[in-house]
């Protein structure tokens, strides 16, 4: 390649790296934290190529390490994409495979801007760029899935900013780890079942309101695993709310309980209020078949963590479909993602409000409704188009969102999105 064409890539590069970073709020590290974002560095893959330098790297703790390679030669970008899926990410915990790259076939008319202030501008107003997925479909696999198969997709800097998360994991993880998940609810309902006597599972049933025993302590072991995610999510995001350690640190009912309450105190009652109601239920009548339950269920977080899923797994929409006994006879048939994001993108539109008042506090002065009240699958939808509005109004007005509503909100909402409000 022509020193004067790598010159213009690199210089892209950095560009790509700085605007991304305004994409999402946890990607804006404060100076001497470690970035999130990399653009153009060395040292941040395994042996034996450690020497290479990945183009962008993206290192959010919530997903897998995610390799941004682009070219303005369309077949490079795809080359050297494709290449990436073959490397490990080193980091302070060890190599990290790298299942997903992204090949950014960059426009002709960024050669011709020059310098790096003047392509992140364009970036963040909406310059063009076209790209494509790149996934490793098994960890030991050669089987590499392309999306699109041919050509690229048209998009921006914030719609590749929203598209890195979720697919950061090829859909056949998700549903695997989603699959275990599942199979630990019911193993946990089991435990339940079995050490309930038929007086408290006719009350559990009550309290969760469904038809059938089997489906209300289904529905009681899915939500003891939302609030432990959200719970391990408050964590890691050193909420306040959260004033005991990680969730492994509960080692009895009363502990369990403990955290709930004093999250419950906070906020989120939709989550914790029927979760302590239905333990504390459970601890009456058999507290070692709830701990058995729980015991069960911390294993499901364990692994929806370390996979990890971050904002993949939702626990109604994932899960809940897997589960429900009386899923036909109800005619029950849920809004797949796909679907709940296209029609969140085309009624929440960003002409509804000023620039000012999406960068704001939106929720002070607006509410979301989703009126079919299923499984969340709209509501997290409508909050992810929100977030990704918002983000984009705060750069685009030149606002620091760390400093302003944008880094509490984002906080907020990442925790409810975790599950049904």
């Amino acid at each position: 390649m022509p020193e004067s064409a790598r010159g213009h890539e690199q210089t892209f590069n950095q560009a790509l790296g700085s605007a991304l970073k305004s994409t999402h709020t946890q990607w804006q590290t404060p100076p001497g934290a470690k970035p999130v974002v990399q653009a153009e560095e060395l040292g941040t893959l395994a042996k034996p190529h450690h020497r290479l330098r990945p183009d962008v790297l993206i290192m959010d703790r919530d997903f897998r390490p995610v390799i941004v390679e682009t070219s303005f030669e369309a077949q490079n970008a795809d080359a050297d994409a494709v290449a990436r899926l073959a490397d490990g990410v080193q980091t302070a915990a060890g190599r990290h495979s790298v299942l997903t790259a992204v090949a950014v076939h960059i426009p002709d008319r960024y050669r011709k801007l020059g310098n790096h202030e003047a392509v992140v501008e364009v970036l963040i107003n909406g310059g063009s760029l076209r790209y494509a997925i790149h996934q490793r479909l098994q960890e030991t696999s050669e089987g590499i899935r392309r999306w699109p198969q041919g050509g690229f997709l048209d998009g921006n800097v914030f719609d590749l900013g929203r598209l890195i998360p979720a697919m950061a994991l090829p859909k056949e993880h998700v549903e695997a780890v989603a699959e275990d998940a599942a199979n630990c609810v019911k193993a946990a309902a089991e435990r339940l079942e079995s050490g309930l006597p038929q007086k408290a599972q006719n009350e559990v049933g009550v309290l969760m309101r469904q038809q059938t025993l089997l489906s209300g302590l289904h529905t009681t072991a899915l939500m003891w695993l939302n609030a432990m995610l959200v719970q391990q999510r408050l964590f890691l995001q050193e909420s306040p709310a959260v004033k005991a350690g990680p969730l492994t640190t509960c080692t009895d009912l009363s502990d369990q309980i403990r955290v709930w309450k004093d999250i419950l105190a906070e906020n989120w009652r939709s989550i914790f209020k029927p979760a302590v109601q239905a333990l504390e239920l459970a601890r009456q009548h058999s507290p070692a078949a709830a701990q058995e339950a729980i015991r069960v269920l911390t294993q499901a977080v364990e692994s929806i963590e370390t996979a990890p899923l971050g904002m993949h797994m939702n626990v109604g929409a994932e899960l809940y479909p897997k589960l429900s006994d009386d899923r036909k006879e109800a005619a029950a048939f849920y809004t797949q993602s796909a679907t709940a994001e296209l029609l969140a993108a085309l009624t929440i539109r960003r002409r509804d409000l000023t620039a000012d008042q999406w960068a704001g506090d939106v929720f002070a002065n607006h509410r979301l409704a989703d009126l079919a009240c299923g499984t969340g699958t709209l509501l997290r939808a409508g909050y992810r188009r929100i977030e990704a509005l918002h983000n984009h109004s705060n750069t685009q007005l030149g606002k620091d969102s760390k400093n302003g509503g944008g880094y509490c909100m984002s906080r907020r909402w990442s925790a409810v999105l975790l599950g049904p409000t």
